[in-house]
């Protein structure tokens, strides 16, 4: 019996490691497509050459604040997942949907936080902690696999 409810304690702590690990895999996935996303945005002027030629020095660095933002993030993220679900083709459709989801989970998130930020209810630098320790349990995580 003691066999059982010590198997039980460590499905509670530890989960479906294979389905979670996959989800976590999604999510990163998600993390690095925005953020590769914004990076181009902001450092090759693609917002200016293609985008809005002729945009105001001041136009520019509003939008780059904006896409540094959390809502800013949240828009990436949103507009990645509606392109992921869009898309014309068959080929890899699941994996294409998981990270659509992944995003758009990530955008409503990014939203949440922005909101609860606006109202009081979250601070900034507890909530870059929390990411900060959350990156470092899974940099842990993978390096014991």
């Amino acid at each position: 019996m003691p066999a059982a409810t010590t198997q039980e304690t460590l499905q509670k702590i530890t989960g479906n490691v294979s389905e979670e690990l996959g989800e976590a895999g999604y999510r990163l996935a998600a993390d690095q497509l925005v953020d590769a996303i914004r990076k181009r945005l902001l450092d090759s002027g693609q917002i200016r050459e293609k985008i809005a030629p002729g945009m105001t020095k001041e136009f520019e660095a509003n939008m780059n604040a904006f896409l540094r933002s959390e809502t800013g993030e949240a828009v990436i993220s949103f507009v990645l997942a509606v392109a992921l679900e869009l898309l014309p083709t068959d080929v890899g459709q699941d994996v294409r949907r998981a990270l659509a989801a992944n995003l758009r989970i990530q955008a409503y998130q990014e939203l949440g936080e922005f909101i609860l930020h606006v109202a009081g209810l979250i601070d900034k630098d507890i909530k870059d902690a929390t990411k900060l320790i959350a990156s470092k349990q899974f940099a842990q995580v993978k390096e014991n696999d």
